[in-house]
Order: C-alpha cells, then structure tokens, then sequence
C-alpha cells in the first residue's frame, strides 16, 4: 500500500512537471509568435493568437496585459481600456497594469484621469522614467496654473533622477512656446509648353494644449505670368465630447486669379472605433464667379494607419453643379516620420487666369512626407500630378521647413 501510494505521487509530479513543460513552451511559442506579428503591424493576427491562448489559460495575466497592450497599439482604445480596468481591479499595486492604463485613458483624450493614474504608477515605481516622461507630457498640455506649479515643483526633482533625459529638454521648450514657423515653396510645370506655376508661403502656427490651434498665413501665387498675394488665418477647436470644428478666412488685394475672398469652416465628431466625420464648407468669391464647396470625409485609424474618403460637391453660380472624389492612405511609420498618398478624381472649379473659372473633368496623385528631425525643425514634403481635362497636365513639388520658436 505505501509502495502504492509513493508511485502514484511520483507519477503525479511526473504528470505535473510534463505539464508545467508543456506550459512553459506554449507560453514561448506564443511569446514569439505575437512579437513576430507585432513587428509586422500585423495586430489583428497577434490579437487573435492572445485570444485563442486565454480560451485554454483564461489566468494568464501575462497574456492578458500583452492583450491590452497590442489593442492600444492597434487603436482599439475601448477594448484595450476595458482589459486595463479588469487587470487594475486584480492587481492595484502592479506599475505595468496602472502604467498601461494611463497610457489608454491618455490616448483617448481623458488627461485628468490619465494624470491620477500616472500618480499612482509612479508611486509604485519612483525610478520608471517612462511614467515621468508621461506625467510632464499631459501637465504641459494642461494650459492653467495649477499644472504649471505641479510641473515647476516636479522639474528639479525629474532632473536630478534622469539627468540625460531628452524629453526633459523637450518639456521645458513646449513650456516656453508652442510657436511654429511653416516656410514652403511650390513649383508646378505645365504640359504643352505653358508657363509654370509658382507659390510661396508663410505660415505661423500655435497649437494649445487644450486642443485649439491658430494660424496665420501669407502666400504669393504665379500663373500664366500673373501673380496675386493672399492673407488669411483660422482656427481649429476641440468641442464638448468627441465634437470638433474649424474656421477660415483668406483676402487677396487686387486679385487677379485668386479669389478676392474666400471662407470656410469645418465640423466633425470622432465616432466609434476609431472612425471620425467631419463635414466642410468654403465659399470662394472671384470678380466674375462665386463658388460654393461642400466636402464631407470620412476616416478610419487602424494600427499605424489612417485611411480616409472625401466626397465633394462644387456649385458654380449659374453653373451645373460639379461632384469630386478623394481617397487617402497614411502611413505613421514612427512619431517623427509618415508617408501619404492621396487619389483624386471627378470635376473640378479651378480658377486658371483673370476672371477665368474653367470646370472640367480631373485625375491626380499626390504623394507626401513628413519627418521630425527634433525637437525645433521639421521638414514636409509632397509631389504629384494633376490632369486638368484635355488643357493640360500640371506637375509639382514641394518642400516646407518647420521650425519651433
């Protein structure tokens, strides 16, 4: 009977071992698997590889976090919200669980309660740089007094633990100014021998930490040998909720082939899962025409991308109206740098000389770039071509020089 019941412990712990083997190399295999996909930006693939891990081991908390983390990277900020909540609510003193939150809530625009949490984690963790970092980021898009004071009484303290941290320098500049500098220059060659179109452009911008950005803008235009100058500025506002909107306005003195005025304005929401409206109207007033724009666009984030549909509306007065499509694809390789290509296609009101407005059947591509070089300068850049009906063919390029005061 001892015999008996020394084997049957034995072969248990054996059954046991085998197991816990067995285990340990699922959890490697899934390890690699997901890390492969994440590398690729293939979220949907990773997600799907956590989700039929957790049916077998639904304990797993370390592939649940892993969970949590890859829909935040993929932009599936509710979900990934919801999986931080539940791991928070388990494990209140585990830094990663409340860290990850913070950075969730931070995403989706919720900068007090991201603040709490980011209080918390580094409570837990007073050395994980990576909750200061986060922590002075949100306080500085916080525009009041109390963040100011929080941020002054955290900065000595931040210094003497990271003393080589960039995003320090970063922090102190965005606190200083949020001023920037736009300065481009355009150039257009025409088909058949016509002369060139030219364009030159200042544009002084500031973006505030409560979301609105303004700016100023002056542009000197050449087409067909005339020239025309043109002055304008506007703002973008973030609204209650998700609602967001926008107003333009623009004067050429003396116009010649720019409109002597135009305005504009915008409006939009942020839907479910990362899909985002906007709807937008421009009115441009030419000496001999008025025409009226309406577009509305719809996109969609995924992952490091952002796919987006306008359809446009063109009224000519005393004119038939005009009906334009645009499809675009952005690609956020990194915070500094990301592409974009953009397809254009239907009818357009183009003004082409002195009291001229031609409408007429049009295709085009443009391709675009933009790439932080730090924390002051930045360079965008765009080229493309545009068929403008049977009168001619345009292609351009251009570069603008972002530079932070």
């Amino acid at each position: 009977m001892i015999i008996a019941k020394r084997s049957f412990t034995i072969v248990a712990c054996l059954i046991g071992y085998a197991s816990m083997q067995d285990s340990s190399a699922a959890a490697s295999d899934l390890a690699s698997n997901v890390e492969n996909a994440v590398s690729r930006q293939d979220f949907t693939t990773a997600t799907d590889l956590l989700d039929d891990h957790l049916v077998k081991y639904p304990d797993d908390n370390a592939a649940r976090f892993k969970r949590a983390q890859v829909l935040g990277w993929a932009g599936n900020y509710t979900k990934a919200r919801n999986e931080f909540d539940s791991l928070v609510a388990e494990s209140p003193g585990n830094v990663d669980y409340v860290f990850g939150r913070a950075r969730i809530l931070a995403r989706q625009g919720h900068a007090a309660e991201a603040l709490q949490e980011v209080g918390r984690a580094r409570q837990l963790a007073p050395d994980y740089e990576a909750i200061w970092q986060l922590q002075f980021q949100l306080l500085a898009q916080q525009e009041n007094e109390t963040a100011d004071q929080e941020l002054t009484a955290l900065r000595p303290e931040a210094e003497q633990r990271f003393p080589q941290a960039n995003w320090l320098q970063a922090s102190r500049h965005e606190s200083a100014s949020g001023w920037r500098v736009l300065i481009g220059l355009n150039v257009e060659s025409l088909s058949d021998d016509l002369p060139g179109w030219n364009q030159v452009f200042l544009e002084v911008m500031t973006n505030r930490s409560n979301g609105a950005r303004y700016f100023l803008r002056a542009a000197r235009h050449e087409r067909f040998g005339n020239s025309d100058s043109a002055i304008g500025g506007g703002g973008d506002w973030q609204l209650a909720g998700e609602w967001f909107a926008g107003m333009n306005a623009q004067v050429s003195p003396s116009a010649e082939f720019q409109p002597g005025y135009e305005v504009g304005g915008h409006f939009g929401r942020a839907l479910f899962h990362d899909w985002v409206a906007d709807l937008q109207y421009r009115r441009r007033h030419y000496d001999t025409a008025i025409v009226d724009s309406y577009v509305a666009t719809t996109e969609h984030y995924f992952g490091s991308f952002r796919a987006a549909y306008s359809l446009g509306l063109s009224h000519l007065h005393g004119a038939s109206n005009s009906v334009g499509h645009t499809i675009t694809l952005n690609w956020y390789k990194s915070d500094n740098t990301s592409f974009g290509v953009s397809f254009n296609r239907g009818d357009e009101a183009e003004a082409i000389g002195v009291g001229q407005v031609l409408i007429t059947s049009v295709h085009g591509i443009t391709i675009t770039g933009r790439h932080t070089l730090n924390d002051r300068f930045g360079v965008n850049w765009w080229l493309g071509t545009h068929e403008q009906g049977e009168f001619y063919r345009r292609q351009y390029a251009g570069m603008a020089v972002s530079i932070g005061l």
